[in-house]
């Protein structure tokens, strides 16, 4: 089967990562990568992985319908027995195009949890407002991320009968228990003995309110050692408006920030406990990560964090520094129970292995093209 996937940007994004993992795992099908922008972080990574990319970069184009015109021509020419979109923008443009160029099998892919999220750009408001009334005629299907998106996206309009879910899934043999690692981290990072470490992998964007965290973190009893590993872009000390709340919230003499990493991974496994204090989210692909490398995790309910997590970490309500202080607080009691602490590393990591394999997830969308093209696979 040939599947053409059509994606808004390769930058180092949550639904990036999985668009790239799927096509890795999914080897048994012929995988075409169409971007809608330019060059970016995966676009080497799915190149030396021997997978066909054309990028198409809309915004350095002179003329914006000369991108399109190339899109139609090389779904035309590829003839692909599958459409598989990635996100807003190529949802609505890929989808009709494709649906232009006589290719029926047109499958959307939703990555954000919430289609009426304060602070979106007017130009995806308007997208997704198209999207939320073509849904019911250009997809065949819609794959949501996580539950809770998918419900989200109907109840702003998307078709219901199209909307299904797939939970997002991860490289098991990448995101593994590594003490090795984790011992050489923290003494890089110059971790003293018996000091709890939080950390948190995340851009610098308001949906991802660090403000929540930092404030929560201010509110810590100093009874026990703990310090803070910020990494991700724009962690770091020429951020402001970042400096500025360490310091109001007493945590800048606790924090180590890190600004973008490579080892993942290892990031993970060197932490004691990952938070994630974001508004919104789809599937939350950090907590799965962190969950794999045996870290559990403090989160607040935004998407599907509350049923990726389970009960092998703490769920709190957003934009609630105290009930996230609270959270924290019952996390760093219980790091000193050796016993109680093992089980729950080892429950985090098992739910991970269990039910969020990137083999599970590939399965699933191996599913839904063989049900949309049946005998091609």
């Amino acid at each position: 089967m040939k599947i053409v996937h059509i994606t808004s940007s390769l930058r180092n994004g949550g639904a990036e990562a999985i668009l790239h993992s799927l096509v890795v795992c999914n080897a048994a099908n012929k995988h075409i990568v169409i971007v809608l922008g330019g060059t970016d972080h995966y676009a080497d990574i799915l190149t030396q992985a021997g997978i066909e990319l054309h990028l198409l970069d809309m915004k350095g184009s002179s003329n914006p319908l000369t991108p399109l015109w190339q899109l139609s021509k090389l779904l035309r020419a590829e003839k692909p027995d599958i459409v598989q979109a990635w996100m807003y923008h190529a949802n609505l443009l890929g989808g009709l195009i494709a649906r232009m160029s006589g290719i029926k099998n047109v499958v959307w892919g939703i990555h954000m949890s919430n289609p009426k999220l304060a602070g979106l750009k007017k130009s995806t408001q308007l997208v997704n407002t198209l999207s939320a009334m073509t849904s019911h005629f250009v997809p065949a299907k819609i794959v949501s991320c996580g539950h809770r998106a998918g419900e989200n996206h109907v109840n702003g309009g998307y078709s219901k009968s199209r909307m299904m879910t797939i939970c997002n899934g991860y490289d098991l043999t990448r995101f593994v228990r590594d003490d090795a690692a984790r011992q050489s981290l923290r003494k890089d990072w110059g971790i003293e003995e018996g000091a709890a470490v939080f950390g948190n992998l995340a851009r610098w964007h308001p949906v991802k309110d660090h403000k929540t965290m930092i404030e929560a973190l201010g509110k810590l009893s100093a009874d026990k050692p703990w310090k803070l590993v910020l990494a991700g872009p724009e962690m770091n000390e020429h951020n402001e408006e970042l400096m500025q709340l360490l310091s109001t919230n007493a945590v800048a003499e606790h924090c180590i920030l890190l600004d973008q990493i490579s080892d993942v991974s290892g990031y993970m496994n060197a932490l004691d406990v990952h938070i994630l204090s974001s508004s919104d989210e789809g599937f939350p692909n950090v907590l799965a990560e962190a969950m794999a490398c045996g870290t559990p995790c403090v989160t607040t309910d935004c998407g599907d964090a509350g049923y990726l997590v389970g009960d092998t970490g703490w769920v709190c309500p957003i934009r609630d520094p105290d009930a996230l202080s609270g959270k924290l607080t019952e996390a760093l009691s219980e790091l000193d129970d050796k016993p109680v602490w093992s089980r729950r590393t080892h429950a985090a990591s098992a739910r991970i292995a269990d039910n969020f394999s990137v083999e599970h997830m590939s399965a699933q969308y191996q599913a839904v093209w063989d049900e949309l093209q049946p005998g091609s696979s």
